[in-house]
């Protein structure tokens, strides 16, 4: 199995210190749930582990505009629906743009970006191919909790 490592401290822009938190999100599974005329929605099912402790089967909603390209297209990632604590969202929704993308552009290509009139709805991507996707960032005590 292969594996992409996102290391997403520098995106981040924090430094760690004493009261500092290591998470590690495993991206596991891209869902379509649905699509209308103004945009899709996808489900992106992850696991969080926090300093070892393990948050399974999160998930968080990623919203696309319809007309908008897979590869450069404006993306609102949800708050992950599951985990309420502490959370550094801006690393982790530059993570889950990254596999959102990467995985549409791996599996839906279909030969262009300015194709209209298909409906894409509840197709379900395991994994990409087999690659893993795994990002690592820092939160701390300061970070908003969710």
């Amino acid at each position: 199995m292969s594996m992409i490592v996102i290391n997403t401290k520098e995106m981040s822009g924090i430094k760690k210190g004493k009261d500092m938190a290591t998470a590690q999100v495993r991206f596991n599974a891209l869902h379509q749930i649905s699509q209308n005329n103004d945009h899709m929605i996808s489900r992106l099912i992850f696991d969080l582990e926090i300093d070892g402790k393990l948050f399974p089967g999160l998930y968080t909603e990623i919203k696309q505009p319809v007309g908008s390209t897979y590869a450069d297209g404006m993306l609102e990632v949800s708050k992950p629906v599951g985990y309420t604590g502490p959370f550094n969202f801006e690393a982790f929704s530059k993570g889950a743009e990254k596999y959102y993308k990467e995985q549409h552009n791996s599996m839906f290509d279909f030969g262009g970006n300015n194709i209209s009139g298909i409906e894409m709805r509840d197709n379900l991507v395991i994994g990409g191919g087999g690659q893993q996707s795994i990002i690592s960032f820092e939160i701390s005590e300061e970070d908003e909790a969710w």
